[in-house]
């Protein structure tokens, strides 16, 4: 029988609520209010998630649940307690909520994107990362961003199919090679820079999939009838391939992570193929039954051990031997040398 996690009941005293980690654009009081008489009844709710930083709990899910808790006179919460700083907290509740508890209204979600886009650092992440962060749609990220009047970074944060965190100048996607104005080693080094972001890019291209490059071919050659025709449309048909390609990235990190995922369920499949969920919990019942066996054997052994060691002791000691000393045992007969 699987029983649910037990989580740790911790002093609401010990929270902290003040350090910008509420990413709804509201708490409904009336909500509150009628989790506390739930409360009141004895209904248990799900855990509240904390950061702890080694100093401070900072409370990244489920405000509404803790209003509830002070409203129904309670002095401990339940929480889920991860090991992080403040900045993390802020980051996992802009994503809170998002498939669980209170649906999130409209307001919620654009004040979550406005907590990344007010960022010195998380600013600068593309339009599509922030989306993905945030759990909303690539548009919203967008609009938001303009109703701030902040202009789409050049510099763009990214994840490869790896999963690993680069950077990418975005500035002259889509953008017909106008030459540079300066010259010497200004313009050497821009030429560098364009360099690497175009070998970043064949590189990321080549590790695509046959069908995704077949896309990519069509598209590229689209694009360069559009630039032929000196349409002006060919500056934007290439800022939205660049997002696009980004947005490809991105999908390949969580593929090759969901991939990861479904590897540790393979055995479960192939029974649950062979025989439906009875195969799989029969399964897993015959491995309990193997550890357990093995547990109890290994026990046994160590009691058999222990007692032998101390048969050994107590006729050493008979034989005049102290604990300090090490004990000279005969190879041939097993047998304790004695003493002269």
């Amino acid at each position: 029988m699987i029983k649910k996690k037990d989580f740790p009941l911790i002093e609401l005293a010990s929270i902290r609520t003040d350090g910008g980690t509420q990413s709804r654009a509201v708490i409904d009081k009336s909500v509150a209010f009628e989790y506390s008489e739930d409360i009141a009844d004895g209904v248990s709710f799900p855990p509240v998630v904390i950061f702890n930083d080694g100093e401070a709990n900072w409370l990244a899910d489920g405000f509404h649940r803790y209003e509830a808790h002070v409203m129904a006179g309670k002095k401990k919460i339940a929480a889920e307690i991860k090991q992080g700083t403040r900045r993390d907290a802020i980051l996992f509740s802009v994503g809170a909520n998002a498939t669980h508890g209170l649906k999130r209204t409209r307001a919620d979600k654009r004040r979550a994107v406005e907590t990344l886009l007010n960022d010195p650092d998380w600013s600068s992440w593309s339009d599509w990362e922030i989306a993905r962060k945030c759990y909303v749609s690539n548009h919203l990220v967008k609009d938001v961003r303009e109703d701030l009047g902040r202009n789409s970074p050049s510099e763009r944060t990214y994840r490869d199919r790896h999963g690993n965190v680069s950077s990418m100048d975005t500035s002259r996607i889509g953008k017909a090679n106008a030459g540079d104005t300066k010259s010497g080693a200004a313009g050497s080094e821009k030429q560098a820079q364009q360099a690497e972001n175009d070998r970043q890019r064949d590189e990321t291209r080549a590790g695509l999939p046959d069908a995704v490059k077949q896309h990519a071919a069509a598209r590229d050659e689209a694009v360069a009838q559009v630039r032929a025709s000196g349409s002006s449309a060919a500056a934007d048909a290439g800022e939205r391939v660049g997002e696009l390609e980004e947005h490809v990235r991105i999908v390949e990190a969580e593929n090759a992570d969901l991939k990861a995922e479904n590897a540790k369920f393979g055995d479960m499949w192939v029974q649950y193929q062979k025989g439906g969920f009875d195969a799989v919990i029969a399964g897993k019942d015959e491995e309990i039954r193997s550890l357990n066996a093995r547990l109890i054997q290994e026990s046994e052994d160590k009691a058999g051990w222990m007692k032998r060691a101390k048969s050994w002791q107590k006729r050493a000691t008979d034989l005049g031997w102290s604990s300090d000393v090490v004990i000279p045992i005969d190879q041939q007969s097993d047998e304790v040398i004695r003493l002269d």
